[in-house]
């Protein structure tokens, strides 16, 4: 069976002054007469299947993107978005054909990722007009990224002080105290905040970092499994049953660790990351608000087993930025890595953390990254 002449991308020249994101994307679809082209082997399903999730990664895109929207008017993205959870991936269009779609989705997804240059201007990290907040989720390299956007800032006082998290009555993610939202004048709000936290019409940069949960998980034991990690002030703020989880977990293997019923511990290793990018509260609402969030809200969001390309990333959105250059005495660091653990731990673990896999896998596949990892702490 001849293969169809595939789609292609081109930009053409732009205007002067004109944005690259408002560059004008066409694509040329060869005939296929009706045919049909049959996925032959798992590997061939599986590359389908990887089509159906980068087109829905690009439908949910389109509604923060008027320019995405009328590009993806053609009706085979759109239909090939709709076909997630469909069984019959055996047989579709040849203009679906899967040896072509990922790289092409891959494409429009990097061109069209959302940021400040649709209004044509590209923020300066020196000058901020409205602030960026780092939702910091425990063991993703927060430590290291907060250090490195707080060096651009012309003073300390910039940047929000540190809060506490409370729960008052009726507010199931709980509330920041001190309120940092309640000044105009910070331009770095970070700490382990969660996105609902964040007022719904707050006017600010979002980013974040993700990372492989396996490794997060080691690496919160190995955080908490040292003691000279518990320092002041936060070691004198610690609540008694978070002193037990700490003291048990100096102690711990990894496998007591991770099988441990402490209910402090299990919050730690349990969908941490799907948890701090939610909008709602419960089950596979919580998870596909996580993902709609981290794909369509996020200004930037990187990934920690890609950190090199993250910070290009971060720093191509952001002009007047400064070469990634942080202390490693100020890098939350584990000094020994864990590389292998036992099938036990690996179950556990990835039984805790279904949705932040899922969760994972969306946000590396619209970046066009591996998703996996060497489990490095």
């Amino acid at each position: 069976q001849r293969q169809p002449q595939w789609v292609h991308m081109r930009t053409q020249p732009q205007k002067p002054g004109s944005s690259n994101r408002h560059a004008i994307c066409q694509q040329t679809i060869g005939k296929t007469n009706g045919r049909k082209c049959v996925c032959p082997n798992k590997r061939g399903q599986d590359r389908l299947a990887e089509c159906v999730l980068l087109s829905a990664c690009l439908k949910k895109q389109m509604h923060a993107n008027c320019q995405l929207k009328a590009f993806l008017s053609v009706k085979f993205i759109l239909d090939l978005a709709d076909c997630r959870g469909n069984a019959t991936f055996a047989e579709l269009p040849a203009k679906w054909h899967y040896r072509c779609l990922p790289t092409m989705l891959n494409k429009i997804l990097k061109f069209f990722r959302p940021t400040e240059s649709l209004s044509g201007k590209t923020p300066d990290l020196r000058k901020l007009s409205k602030p960026i907040i780092f939702t910091h989720i425990p063991k993703t390299a927060g430590t290291s990224f907060s250090n490195y956007i707080i060096g651009h800032l012309k003073n300390s006082s910039l940047a929000a002080p540190p809060f506490a998290l409370i729960y008052p009555e009726g507010k199931p993610f709980g509330a920041l105290s001190p309120d940092p939202f309640e000044s105009n004048t910070y331009r770095f709000i970070h700490g382990h905040l969660m996105l609902q936290h964040v007022p719904a019409n707050f006017d600010c940069y979002l980013t974040t970092f993700l990372r492989h949960p396996v490794s997060r998980v080691i690496s919160q034991y190995q955080s908490w499994h040292n003691p000279s990690n518990i320092m002041e002030p936060w070691k004198s703020r610690l609540c008694d049953s978070m002193r037990e989880a700490l003291e048990f977990s100096h102690q711990a293997t990894l496998q007591d660790f991770v099988l441990s019923d402490n209910k402090i511990i299990q919050g730690s290793i349990t969908n941490v990351q799907s948890i701090f990018l939610a909008t709602a509260v419960n089950g596979e609402l919580a998870l596909s608000s996580a993902i709609e969030n981290a794909l369509t809200k996020y200004y930037f969001i990187g990934v920690v087993e890609h950190f090199d390309s993250a910070i290009a990333s971060f720093r191509s959105k952001f002009c007047n930025s400064m070469e990634y250059n942080v202390d490693i005495k100020q890098e939350n660091r584990s000094k020994q890595a864990i590389t292998a653990v036992s099938s036990k731990v690996m179950d556990r673990i990835m039984a805790c953390n279904e949705h932040d896999f899922a969760l994972y896998n969306e946000v590396c596949l619209s970046l066009g990254l591996s998703n996996k990892s060497k489990m490095a702490a």
